[in-house]
């Protein structure tokens, strides 16, 4: 089975509340051994999807005009957000990073076995408010956005420095 082909059944899965949304698949991208990009469009965003070597499923979303084919560097490359960064926006969620810093690895591992489900649950929790502010135009709130990121980044760092991960 293909990674494109895995990743599209876990999408039809656990996330197809996006298909009764009226989401649908308008893109696909295999990478051979390194993953894959799915990619979904609804009424004001786009959904991508992307798996690869290191990561079993990551999930970011722009807006309708946003290119599948680039920005998974980093948050708002290229108009792609990471969905944890946008639902701790939503939610004002200062802490989670530090949540992340603190977690022992074997915590960290058990996490990973859940990716799939968490990041299900996390996605329909926060579609509508997703949706909300970019068909607003996110361009409004890209600054206080931004802001947030950097005190969420600012919390992460002296987690990690306060002490070390157990293991």
């Amino acid at each position: 089975m293909s990674a494109c082909s895995e990743l599209k059944d876990v999408i039809a899965d656990l996330f197809a509340f996006l298909a009764n949304g009226g989401y649908r698949t308008v893109y696909e991208d295999e990478r051979g051994t390194d993953g894959c990009v799915v990619g979904l469009e609804g009424h004001s965003i786009r959904i991508k999807f992307y798996t690869a070597r290191d990561e079993r499923l990551n999930i970011l979303v722009g807006s309708g005009t946003a290119l599948f084919d680039v920005g998974t560097g980093k948050d708002g490359d290229a108009g792609w957000y990471y969905i944890r960064g946008i639902a701790g926006y939503l939610d004002h969620d200062l802490s989670i990073g530090e949540r992340f810093a603190s977690r022992s690895y074997k915590e960290w591992s058990g996490e990973q076995d859940d990716q799939e489900s968490n990041l299900a649950r996390l996605l329909e929790g926060h579609i509508d408010g997703i949706e909300r502010i970019f068909a607003a135009g996110f361009e409004k709130e890209r600054s206080k956005y931004e802001q947030y990121i950097t005190a969420v980044d600012a919390r992460t760092r002296s987690a990690y420095e306060s002490g070390p991960r157990k293991h």
